[in-house]
């Protein structure tokens, strides 16, 4: 055992812890090349997350305005649905027209029909102008049980 050459040793030691060196400084380039690459892809991703976020945010906004335009434009439409509904149609005209004509033959062709007309009209005309003033209560300008003779009824008893 004595024959042991330690400079065939040595020199075997140093070429291993070459070979050895080597491959470390190979495996830290490639770690590092490998850590550059995905620093990269971390960057790009949170750039097109970041990009992402922005347009989707700025698409909410827009549905969100969009949104309100469409309650404002609903409101309007509802006011104006209500406020046509309050005026007179055509068919309510005609037909008021249908009956001022057939009141006017009527006044001409029935001797007694003129006078007791006339003084149903002014009976009616004054119950208007008192739901108009507050003589008579609110609802019973819009709903008569029995007909007009109720809501002159309701302006006798209130005076």
């Amino acid at each position: 055992m004595n024959d042991f050459d330690f400079k065939s040793f040595g020199i075997g030691l140093l070429v291993g812890l070459v070979a050895l060196l080597i491959v470390f400084i190979v495996m830290l380039i490639r770690g590092a090349s490998q850590k550059r690459a995905y620093k990269k892809e971390t960057e790009k991703l949170k750039n097109t997350l970041a990009t992402r976020m922005e347009i989707e945010t700025a698409g909410v906004h827009q549905v969100k305005g969009d949104l309100e335009t469409l309650k404002k434009e609903n409101e309007n439409m509802r006011i104006t649905l209500s406020t046509l509904d309050q005026k007179a149609g055509r068919r309510e005209i005609r037909q008021l027209q249908t009956y001022q004509i057939a009141v006017e033959r009527l006044m001409v062709s029935s001797p007694g029909f003129a006078p007791a007309w006339q003084a149903a009209m002014s009976e009616a005309e004054t119950a208007l102008k008192n739901a108009s003033t507050g003589r008579i209560p609110f609802v019973g300008k819009f709903i008569s049980r029995g007909g007009a003779s109720d809501n002159i009824a309701i302006e006798n008893k209130s005076e």
